[in-house]
């Protein structure tokens, strides 16, 4: 699943800010800058900038199509949480 998908059904962001969000280098996969199409895989690590947050998520298993709010944390884990507070 491309990484704007897989932010996006899994709540992180819209599609489209997801979009932008990989373009202008707020979203790191596994410590390196990751373009929107990005494949994303068990196991990765994702960084991604939102706001005055700061997440580091790590993928659990990759969903198939979109995935309801309740089971989302069949999918990812949330590893660190940090409020830049700008």
């Amino acid at each position: 699943m491309r990484l704007d998908k897989f932010l996006q059904v899994t709540g992180f962001f819209r599609r489209t800010a997801a979009k932008e969000a990989c373009e202008e280098g707020k979203v790191l996969v596994d410590q390196m800058p990751a373009r929107p199409a990005k494949e994303v895989a068990a196991g990765q690590m994702i960084d991604i900038e939102a706001g005055r947050r700061r997440l580091l998520v790590e993928v659990l298993q990759v969903p198939i199509g979109n995935v309801a709010r309740d089971n989302r944390s069949q999918f990812i884990r949330i590893a660190e949480e940090k409020d830049r507070g700008e």
